[in-house]
């Protein structure tokens, strides 16, 4: 990725001055010759009209070059791309495809939307058990998100797990604490019934309040 880099160090001003029309030479020219970080680059050039036209098509076909290339960020972006329908049509089978692809890159960001795939069976087949393996990887560094899907494997003893409502709730209150909003609207309804912790009005509407889910009943369906 030698132009790439060198394309960066001229975009920083690391020594030399700042030139950001040389910066753009050099990624064009790395993209060129297909080195994926200069591709990767030239696709959210692309995307957003940053010294080229805005050429939606041209970022597709170099974000899908660089990806195919085993560029880790790239895969991680089509996927998303794929998963919400965002510039191409929306395919489950593909944002699986390519979420897996990052998550071997590396990509910790594809852990939980990958496991999450697993978990519903959406684009690839249902996998309970590998998808709580990726979730409790992603719980343990501290994922929020991850956190919250342990909690209702544990409720619901999926995964391997055995239905267990205190663990569920000991994995909410650390999302809860993180913020997450539907992790904090579990804690506080977990609190009013009892459930796997000590039952607690104060502190369940505190949480709930804290939340701002509008309608707690349809996010603990």
């Amino acid at each position: 990725p030698a132009f790439a880099n060198l394309a960066k160090m001229v975009k920083e001003g690391r020594g030399t001055d700042a030139d950001p029309a040389e910066a753009l030479r050099l990624y064009q020219r790395g993209a060129e010759l297909k080195d994926p970080i200069a591709m990767n680059e030239m696709a959210v050039r692309y995307s957003r009209g940053d010294g080229v036209p805005k050429d939606p098509e041209e970022s597709l076909r170099m974000l899908a070059a660089a990806a195919q290339a085993g560029h880790g960020r790239s895969q991680l972006m089509l996927a998303t791309m794929f998963a919400a329908g965002i510039g191409v049509a929306e395919n489950p089978a593909q944002s699986a495809r390519w979420f897996r692809a990052a998550l071997d890159a590396g990509e910790e960001a594809a852990e939980v939307p990958y496991a999450t795939l697993l978990a519903t069976g959406k684009g690839v087949e249902r996998d309970d058990a590998a998808a709580r393996a990726i979730f409790e990887r992603a719980a343990a560094r501290g994922d929020a998100g991850a956190q919250l899907s342990m909690g209702l494997f544990a409720e619901e003893g999926r995964g391997g797990l055995t239905a267990d409502p205190r663990a569920a709730f000991r994995w909410w209150k650390r999302a809860a604490e993180q913020g997450h909003p539907h992790a904090q609207a579990r804690v506080g309804m977990a609190l009013v019934e009892g459930k796997g912790t000590t039952s607690n009005l104060v502190e369940a509407y505190a949480w709930l309040a804290a939340s701002e889910v509008d309608d707690v009943k349809v996010i603990i369906k």
